[in-house]
């Protein structure tokens, strides 16, 4: 319901930009015509391709369009906001009007880009224990396979994950989908994606909030008080020979203990989720513990109970530029490496993106993990 609450402020500040950039650039009135009727079919773009059933082949393109749109939308109203400072300081001319709209371009050329340059970060974590071993892992998370995502951004995932040497494992922290399974437009293509992935003893994976069957909206969902999630969505995992984890632990050839968790919003058919306490009580005590855990909510009681490895998603980092830098003032497991007593958290940035088709400040990341095991 938060996509409802927002949305008056949201055509507010639209019109009032469009209102104020045509004054601003001095444009005569026959082109602010066109300019107003083509931005208010713009700004509504979100909500029109929200409305369009989904069995529409037009539905596709007006919801990547919509969540291009929310992206440089975003920047644009930042921008006006500046400009005022500007004007305000420099008195009123023309050109300011024209630079920042050149600038504003500029902006959202490179946050597109970013959004689709899949990257490989690097990370390397102790653990200790009586044996002496090393772990390869690639951490992903945040997928978001829907309208904005698809064959071409998971194809270099897969790339860079299969560029790593000697992989032992790879997993999927969760919001592998962008909640409505009939947004992929592909998925046989997506599985064979999937199946291609060259690891030692496979991907496994835990679900997320976003991996439910729900109305989303500009990356809001509509909460349905009978969540469910789309057997559709099971069935492809199935399909990828991908392991899911909900609520279990698997012993891996005897090397270490992986658990993976329910969502800790929307755990869905779960009744209750096991404390970081009871996880740890029932693995292995001879075995490293890998908890793989969608939202990085209860990383100090893990450290509490002493699981050595927590690997996490949820946060995007914040996605674009400033919201990364409102969450490392929030505190918390935001992003990267942390560290409390013997136990390590990585939240990952993620692949995907949430709303809208844009990062800047932020990177799509696999996430290379060297994990040293011993003294």
């Amino acid at each position: 319901m938060i996509a409802l609450c927002v949305a008056p402020f949201y055509l507010f500040f639209n019109f009032w930009l469009i209102f104020r950039f045509v004054k601003w650039t001095g444009a005569k009135e026959k082109l602010r015509i066109v300019i107003d009727a083509i931005s208010a079919v713009i700004v509504l773009l979100p909500g029109i391709a929200f409305l369009v059933p989904a069995d529409w082949a037009i539905k596709r393109w007006l919801m990547l369009m919509g969540n291009y749109w929310l992206g440089i939308d975003f920047y644009a109203l930042l921008a006006g906001l500046i400009f005022l400072v500007i004007r305000k300081i420099f008195g009123e001319k023309k050109i300011w009007g024209w630079l920042v709209v050149i600038i504003l371009v500029m902006v959202s050329a490179i946050g597109i880009y970013q959004a689709q340059n899949v990257q490989t970060s690097n990370y390397s974590v102790n653990i200790k224990s009586d044996k002496s071993d090393q772990l390869n892992i690639a951490l992903v998370a945040d997928l978001h396979m829907g309208y904005s995502v698809g064959e071409s951004q998971i194809e270099d995932m897969v790339k860079e994950i299969n560029n790593i040497e000697d992989l032992d494992l790879v997993v999927i922290a969760g919001d592998i989908f962008d909640n409505e399974y009939k947004a992929l437009e592909n998925p046989e293509e997506l599985k064979e994606l999937f199946k291609s992935i060259k690891s030692k003893y496979g991907v496994y994976a835990c679900w997320g909030n976003h991996d439910v069957a729900e109305k989303i909206l500009c990356g809001f969902t509509f909460p349905s008080n009978q969540l469910h999630r789309d057997p559709e969505m099971v069935d492809f995992l199935s399909d990828c020979n991908i392991k899911l984890l909900c609520e279990e632990g698997v012993n891996v050839d005897n090397r270490f203990y992986l658990f993976g968790r329910a969502d800790a919003h929307k755990p869905c058919n779960v009744e209750k989720r096991m404390s970081p306490e009871d996880i740890v009580a029932s693995a292995p005590k001879d075995l490293p513990l890998i908890v793989l855990d969608h939202e990085p909510t209860e990383n100090d009681e893990f450290a509490s109970a002493g699981a050595d490895l927590i690997l996490s998603g949820h946060t995007h980092n914040g996605q674009i530029f400033p919201v990364n830098l409102a969450l490392k003032l929030m505190g918390g497991y935001q992003y990267g490496e942390y560290h409390v007593g013997d136990t390590s958290s990585i939240v990952s940035s993620g692949v995907g993106v949430f709303g809208p088709y844009m990062r800047l400040g932020t990177i799509s990341e696999v996430c290379n993990i060297k994990v040293n095991i011993g003294e």
